[in-house]
């Protein structure tokens, strides 16, 4: 409580981006929030001890989260993508964007890269890009996300909304590979993440350094 958040710039002649912040109240109470070894960065959102928005490594933006004190910053980029960031925070969910490869899609997390969800994989097929600015959480864990996208069939940016009882731990098979051979191909059911099953033969030894049994 009594915390404000955002980012600073300096724009007199030795001008170097935008930096995350913190104040309490006050100008004279300003404290960086900048990301190690971060150009730039700035923070979009906070709720109960969180903050979140994104940070610019070279030419890489990524969407960091943070717990009051520049050094908890932690990237929570998802995997696969070329940027991202965080818009809105509730109650330890975090929505926001990510893109790449002329993608824009609407993405929730929960605390981690690896809780990431990719939000576009609900939305109708016509849609062909989404953002999520906004969520919220209900006193019963019900998860409200808005946003927008671009609907083809119509040629127009449409309000969307996702409501789930919770983040969904997978859209396709791909959200739950670890990358390991040996455990098996895991899949994406209505409940969430399906171990794989041993791929090898009874008596045959797993290599896991060559992917074969």
């Amino acid at each position: 409580a009594g915390k404000q958040y955002g980012s600073w710039q300096y724009r007199g002649i030795n001008y170097n981006g935008s930096h995350a912040c913190m104040w309490s109240g006050t100008a004279n109470s300003l404290v960086g929030m900048e990301p190690p070894g971060s150009n730039s960065s700035g923070i979009s959102a906070a709720h109960i001890g969180q903050q979140g928005g994104s940070a610019t490594w070279g030419q890489s933006v990524y969407s960091v989260l943070w717990a009051g004190t520049p050094e908890s910053a932690k990237v929570i980029h998802p995997s696969g993508w070329v940027s991202s960031g965080i818009s809105d925070i509730h109650t330890g969910v975090q929505v926001g964007t990510v893109a790449g490869a002329g993608e824009l899609h609407a993405a929730a997390w929960a605390g981690t890269a690896i809780s990431f969800v990719d939000l576009h994989a609900f939305v109708p097929p016509e849609f062909l890009t989404s953002t999520a600015s906004g969520v919220e959480v209900d006193a019963d864990g019900v998860i409200a996300v808005v946003g927008t996208g671009f609907n083809t069939a119509t040629q127009r940016y449409e309000a969307l909304m996702w409501r789930a009882n919770a983040i969904p731990e997978c859209a396709t098979d791909v959200d739950c590979d670890d990358g390991l051979f040996c455990d098996g191909e895991e899949t994406c059911a209505a409940t969430g993440c399906v171990p794989g099953a041993d791929p090898c033969q009874p008596g045959e030894i797993c290599d896991e350094a060559t992917d074969t049994c």
